[in-house]
C-alpha cells in the first residue's frame, strides 16, 4: 500500500488534512510508531484483563480498571488510522499524548512513591525520551501546526498524574484496640528460655517465635497469634516495587520472658514490638493474648493478624458463628487461577459472608453461607473431623478492629479484612491452613498495599477442646 512509505510533511491534501507523502527516509520512524501503537494495544487489552472489576462507579478503580484501558484502546486506534490514512493531526495528538504520558508519570510517581516509584519512573523517562526521539524524526517537516500535538500533550500530562496518584493506598481504617503505644521491656532474662514452653500434655508455645501447638483430640492445630507483616510497602506503592529492605520484615526476637505451670508471657522485639500471654488455668480450655504496637502506620499487601495450620483431620469443616447453621468445607484451591478459593468476610454493614471465587482467589464471587457480626461481637470459629466437632477458637477482637473499607484488589465488594482456608494439596486429610487479617489485598489481582493504623493491637483468643458429641454451637 502506498501508506506503507509514507511520512510526515507540510504538504495538505484537498480536504485540508495534511498528507504523507512517500519517502523511504521516513519509513522507518513511521514503521516504529505503528509498532509502538500496536504494543499498546495489546496492552491496554491486557491491562483490562488483568485488573480486578465489579467496583461501584462512584470508586475510583471503576474508572481506572474499567473505562481508562478502551480508552487507550481507542486512541490507539485512532492514533493506527491517522498514521494509516494520512491524517497528522489524528498521529501527531495520540504520539503526543503518549510522550507526555511517560514524562508525567514518572515524574508523579516519582512525588507519590519517593522509595518505590525510583526504577519505575527511569523507565518511564527512558521510554519517554525514546518516543520524544522518534516523534521528532516523524514530524519534524509536519508543518507550523501544532495545535493537535499541544492538545495531546495536556491530555497526556493529566492521565500521567492520575495513573500513580490511583495507585497510591488509601488512608488505613483499621481500627486499633488502643491509639497510644506503649513501650514493652526489652530486658532480657539472665538465663535462657526453653526452646518450647509446655503445659500439660496438650499444648506448648515455641519461646522462639510464640507458636502455640494444641491437639483437638486427633486435629493438631498451630497458632501465630501475632500481626505480622509479610510483604509492606514504604511509601503505600505496590510491594512488588519496593526494594527487599523496605519489603521484608525482620523476624521477632525474644527480650522478656516468664513461665508457669500454667501461663507463660513472652516479649518479642522486632519490626514492631509484641507481647504474648498464654493461661491454661482452665482444663480443655486455652486463653491467650497477642498485642502488637506500630509505632506508625504499616502498608502491606500480605499480612497476617492470625494464622493456623491443622493437620490431623479426615476431612476438615468450619463453622463460623455468625452462620452455625453451614458448615464448610476446606478445599484445595489453586493460584492464580484453577480451582476456586473460599474466604470469609465482614462487610460494612455488620453482615459476614463466606465466599468461593470463581477462579483462584479472583472474583467475582458467590456466597456459600451469610449472618450478622457487631463490631463488639465475638467471632467463632468451630473445627469439624467429619461430622464430628472436635475443637473451637473464638476471635474476640476481629470485628472491632477490621477494616471494612472496599478491598483495591478483590473488587466485587469485598473489603480489606478476610479469613482465608484451603487444602495444601488435593486430597480431604492435607495440611490445611487458615490465615486471618484485618487489612490485606491476598484476594484479587495486584500488589497494592493496604494499611494498619498506628496504635496497638489486640488478639484475644480461646481455643477449647470439643467433646466430638455434640454438633451445636
Amino acid at each position: 500500500m502506498e501508506d506503507a512509505s509514507s511520512h510526515l510533511t507540510d504538504q495538505t491534501n484537498q480536504s485540508g488534512h495534511a498528507h504523507l507523502p512517500d519517502s523511504s527516509e521516513k519509513l522507518r520512524w513511521v514503521l516504529i510508531w505503528k509498532v509502538v501503537l500496536c504494543v499498546h494495544l495489546v496492552g491496554a487489552g491486557f491491562a483490562w484483563w488483568l485488573m480486578p472489576h465489579g467496583f461501584a462507579w462512584s470508586h475510583p478503580r471503576f474508572w481506572v480498571n474499567e473505562i481508562l484501558p478502551w480508552i487507550a484502546l481507542a486512541l490507539c486506534v485512532v492514533g493506527l488510522y491517522g498514521l494509516l490514512a494520512h491524517r497528522v493531526s489524528l498521529a501527531r495528538f495520540v504520539m503526543s499524548g503518549l510522550i507526555a504520558t511517560y514524562f508525567a508519570a514518572g515524574v508523579a510517581g516519582l512525588v507519590c512513591f519517593p522509595i518505590s516509584g525510583r526504577r519505575p519512573a527511569l523507565a518511564a523517562m527512558v521510554l519517554g525520551i525514546f518516543l520524544l526521539f522518534i516523534g521528532w524524526l516523524s514530524w519534524r517537516k509536519c508543518g507550523r501546526r501544532r495545535a493537535s500535538a499541544l492538545a495531546g500533550t495536556v491530555a497526556g500530562v493529566l492521565l500521567g498524574i492520575v495513573l500513580p496518584l490511583s495507585q497510591r493506598g488509601v488512608d488505613p481504617a483499621t481500627h486499633p484496640a488502643e491509639t497510644y503505644i506503649r513501650k514493652l521491656p526489652l530486658g532480657g532474662q539472665a538465663s535462657r528460655p526453653p526452646a518450647v514452653f509446655r503445659f500439660a500434655d496438650f499444648a506448648s508455645v515455641s519461646s522462639s517465635s510464640g507458636y502455640i501447638v494444641t491437639d483437638f483430640g486427633d486435629v493438631r492445630v498451630s497458632i501465630d497469634p501475632l500481626l505480622g507483616f509479610t510483604s509492606r510497602s514504604p511509601d503505600r506503592c505496590w510491594t512488588i516495587l519496593a526494594p527487599r529492605r523496605y519489603r521484608v520484615s525482620p523476624l521477632p526476637r525474644l527480650t522478656d520472658w516468664s513461665h508457669t505451670d500454667g501461663s507463660a508471657a513472652m516479649y518479642f522485639d522486632g519490626a514492631e514490638s509484641a507481647k504474648l500471654s498464654v493461661d491454661l488455668s482452665t482444663a480443655k480450655t486455652i486463653r491467650l493474648e497477642a498485642k502488637t504496637f506500630l509505632p506508625q502506620p504499616v502498608y502491606s499487601h500480605l499480612n497476617s493478624y492470625c494464622e493456623m495450620d491443622i493437620q490431623g483431620h479426615e476431612s476438615l469443616f468450619l463453622a463460623f458463628s455468625p452462620c452455625p447453621q453451614e458448615r464448610i468445607e476446606v478445599v484445595f484451591s489453586q493460584y492464580p487461577v484453577g480451582r476456586p478459593a473460599r474466604f470469609a468476610y465482614l462487610d460494612a454493614a455488620g453482615v459476614f459472608h463466606v465466599v468461593q471465587a470463581s477462579s483462584g482467589e479472583k472474583g467475582p464471587f458467590a456466597e456459600l453461607a451469610r449472618g450478622p457480626l457487631a463490631r463488639d461481637e465475638l467471632l467463632a470459629i468451630t473445627l469439624y473431623n467429619n461430622d464430628l466437632p472436635v475443637g473451637r477458637i473464638t476471635l474476640s477482637d476481629f470485628a472491632a478492629q477490621a477494616s471494612t473499607q472496599p478491598s483495591p484488589t478483590a473488587g466485587w465488594g469485598v473489603p480489606e479484612n478476610a479469613i482465608e482456608f484451603k487444602l495444601f494439596a488435593d486430597r480431604p486429610d492435607a495440611l490445611a491452613g487458615v490465615w486471618v487479617t484485618l487489612a490485606g489485598t491476598s484476594v484479587g489481582r495486584g500488589w497494592d498495599s493496604v494499611g494498619h493504623a498506628s496504635g496497638s493491637y489486640r488478639n484475644r483468643m480461646q481455643l477449647e477442646v470439643l467433646d466430638g458429641q455434640s454438633s451445636g454451637h
